[in-house]
């Protein structure tokens, strides 16, 4: 197995959620494959009762794609690495977001990027309703069906500054190499 980068390592320690079980994961993950980029990013979920905390390691090689993500629940962290040949992954979005409001507001307030390869969607379903307001009749449900492969989002007044200039440097060694995956 290839060693992961020192500054990889730094990132996944500092998110701290089981990070030696994640590192051995994504390095069996990696196999003999190079490192080019990589963004660690952490996700606190409440609800009532619990706090569920997850991280995913978003990162590339010269051919592939690594997705890594550990939900962590009660004293249990589940680990999954999916592996994404660079081809493969056949749209990308990136989305800027300004505050107009505040006088820097030439600075990104936030930056998200989501990436399909076709593997998850997310369905969204609603009962349908018609016109009528007294019919009370059965008019089945309506959805939305998205891909859901990868969303990153870095915003400047919860992540910092700091974290949206990662993710503008990911986005930026990334993309390239998508473009030319894509020829």
């Amino acid at each position: 197995m290839i060693e992961l980068p020192d500054s990889l390592i730094q990132d996944i320690n500092r998110a701290g959620v089981h990070p030696k079980q994640l590192m051995h994961s994504l390095q069996r993950a990696l196999g003999t494959q190079t490192l080019r980029g990589w963004l660690v990013q952490v996700m606190t979920d409440l609800d009532s009762m619990e706090i569920f905390r997850h991280v995913t390691v978003a990162a590339f090689s010269d051919t592939h794609f690594f997705r890594a993500h550990v939900d962590e629940e009660d004293a249990e962290a589940m680990i999954s690495v999916e592996v994404v040949s660079l081809p493969r992954i056949h749209t990308y979005l990136v989305a800027d977001a300004y505050d107009t409001k505040l006088p820097d507001s030439e600075q990104l307030s936030e930056l998200s990027l989501r990436l399909n390869w076709g593997s998850i969607r997310r369905f969204g379903l609603d009962p349908n309703q018609c016109s009528d307001p007294s019919c009370d009749a059965d008019h089945g449900y309506q959805g939305v069906s998205t891909p859901d492969d990868l969303l990153l989002i870095a915003k400047r007044n919860v992540d910092g500054p700091e974290e949206i200039a990662k993710m503008e440097d990911f986005i930026a060694q990334l993309l390239p190499r998508l473009l030319a995956a894509s020829k």
